[in-house]
C-alpha cells in the first residue's frame, strides 16, 4: 500500500504538545516473523475509548517505515475506504 505521507517532512513531538490519548491500552500482542530482508510483524491491540474522550474522537496510530499489509476491527477487515493512511 503506497505511503500517502511520503511528503510530509516529519515535526518533532514536543511535551508542550502533548495531551492524553482518547483511548485507552488494555493489552498488546506482538508476534514477529524476522528476516534480515523482509520482517514482519503482527499486533493485535485491544482498546477501549476513555469515557470522558468525545464520542466522534478518532484512533489515530503513527508509523514510519512501515507498510501497512491488513487492518482489522473486531476480527472484521476492514477495506481501504474505511480509514485513512
Amino acid at each position: 500500500m503506497p505511503d500517502t505521507r511520503a511528503d510530509i517532512p516529519l515535526q518533532p513531538t514536543r511535551l508542550s504538545d502533548y495531551r492524553p490519548s482518547d483511548f485507552f491500552v488494555e493489552t498488546v500482542d506482538l508476534d514477529f516473523d524476522l528476516d534480515p530482508a523482509d520482517t514482519r510483524v503482527v499486533s493485535n491491540l485491544r482498546l477501549r475509548r476513555d469515557p470522558e474522550a468525545p464520542p466522534t474522537a478518532a484512533l489515530r496510530l503513527d508509523g514510519n517505515e512501515l507498510d501497512l499489509v491488513a487492518l482489522m476491527l473486531d476480527g472484521k477487515p476492514l477495506a481501504a475506504g474505511d480509514y485513512r493512511i
